[in-house]
């Protein structure tokens, strides 16, 4: 079966949509939670008030209109909050462009400065912070996540996909973060975490664990920038027009469970190392 990719002059998708959909990101949150020290888990229920990081996976998609952040200044139209951005944005040589308050990889680094401090932190700006990691770690590893600077990303807005029988499958952001996957990986978020991660799986290889450590190594802006370098040649090989085959299509199917799988790892060991000291 062809999935085709055609333009249309409909709905402009915004950059912000939600991203992987809910069990998407419940599984990057199951994962992350499959390699925590036991230190780490006490103090993420603890940060999390009892709950898990899968609780609290989907909630800025959730509630993005209601949990506003507060800004030190009025911006530009007044305003004195407004909705966090799950999305980043790098230059023409895919180096993260990070804007105070206005960009997820800078949330994301907010939120882990602050966290390194949480005992001097109310409960509620504790809780606040965990909601960020447990979401945005997983929002930047989605390929329609990145703001590239020659605008590549931009034109995606204008995409449906079609089956075979010309039938709208899905807006291309959705079909990206969402439908692509459930079509090749059906399942809850446990199945979908196990298919990722070969450590949840009987008999895992050294090279398995040395797999997940290089995915843990480096910073924040070096994850952000390998992130937006490995996904940029999904806007090179999607067009106007163009007759996705299945191997194209499974090409995109592991592209975004790698991504997934590196978001889990990542998030682990942001928190490993605020609260395994």
């Amino acid at each position: 079966m062809k999935k085709i990719i055609s333009l249309t002059l409909g709905c402009i998708l915004c950059l912000q949509a939600g991203a992987w959909g809910r069990r998407n990101h419940q599984a990057i949150a199951y994962i992350a939670e499959q390699h925590l020290t036991p230190t780490a888990a006490a103090a993420v229920r603890d940060m999390l008030q009892g709950q898990s990081l899968t609780y609290y996976a989907g909630w800025m998609d959730d509630f993005r209109t209601i949990e506003l952040i507060k800004l030190p200044e009025p911006d530009n139209n007044g305003n004195t909050e407004i909705e966090r951005v799950h999305f980043y944005k790098v230059d023409k040589k895919f180096r993260p462009v990070m804007t105070p308050y206005n960009d997820g990889l800078w949330l994301i680094t907010d939120a882990v400065e602050n966290l390194y401090n949480h005992k001097q932190l109310s409960k509620e700006a504790c809780l606040d912070y965990m909601k960020v990691l447990a979401h945005l770690v997983g929002d930047v590893h989605c390929p329609c996540h990145i703001s590239y600077a020659d605008k590549r990303d931009k034109k995606l807005g204008k995409y449906k996909v079609f089956d075979n029988k010309n039938r709208e499958v899905a807006k291309l952001h959705k079909f990206l973060d969402v439908t692509i996957l459930d079509w090749r990986f059906p399942g809850g978020m446990t199945d979908l975490a196990y298919i990722a991660d070969p450590l949840l799986r009987p008999n895992p290889t050294e090279s398995d664990l040395q797999y997940m450590k290089d995915v843990q190594a480096g910073s924040i802006i070096e994850w952000g920038k390998e992130i937006a370098v490995n996904c940029k040649d999904v806007y090179q090989r999607i067009t106007p027009e163009h007759q996705m085959t299945i191997e194209e299509e499974q090409w995109l199917a592991d592209l975004e469970k790698d991504q997934i799988l590196r978001a889990g790892y990542r998030l682990a060991k942001i928190l490993n190392d605020i609260f395994s000291e």
